[in-house]
């Protein structure tokens, strides 16, 4: 059990290092306009017949159509950090997703030689600095087990 949690922590410490570096990194990237294409949050329900089982999953799409040199993109990252914010917080995906209706114009914030790669919000974010400490959290109890 010890080297599961060691395991996990790395793997969340690691992915949330690399989503910090990109959102103090998006800072200085190159801007643009784009479109909200599609922004919805839910909590789907279903009802397995088969296997008499009733279950619930939250479900986040959330989509911008932007252009750079004449060439369409279509981002879906609102801020670098989030990685494991569906995992750990569906009501703060709602009230991102709240906050950016379909048809509202934004800033893209998009990396020079990668387009593809943006964000709508530059910088770091609670929840990155929350999962950091959940992947800190995880290394130190797990000599525990």
């Amino acid at each position: 059990m010890s080297f599961i949690f060691s395991i996990l922590g790395m793997v969340v410490i690691v992915v949330t290092l690399f989503d910090l570096y990109r959102a103090f990194a998006c800072r200085s990237w190159n801007t643009t306009q784009g479109v909200i294409t599609l922004s919805d949050a839910r909590i789907v329900s279903a009802y397995a017949q088969t296997r008499k089982l009733f279950s619930t999953k939250n479900q986040v799409s959330f989509y911008y159509d932007y252009t750079v040199n004449g060439e369409k993109y279509l981002g879906s990252r609102i801020f670098f950090g989030d990685t494991f914010l569906s995992l750990f917080s569906f009501l703060a995906a709602k009230g991102a997703v709240e906050k950016y209706k379909e048809g509202q114009e934004v800033t893209v914030y998009y990396h020079p030689s990668k387009p593809q790669d943006s964000a709508l919000e530059p910088g770091a974010k609670w929840q990155a600095f929350a999962a950091l400490a959940l992947g800190i959290a995880l290394m130190a109890i797990a000599p525990m087990f």
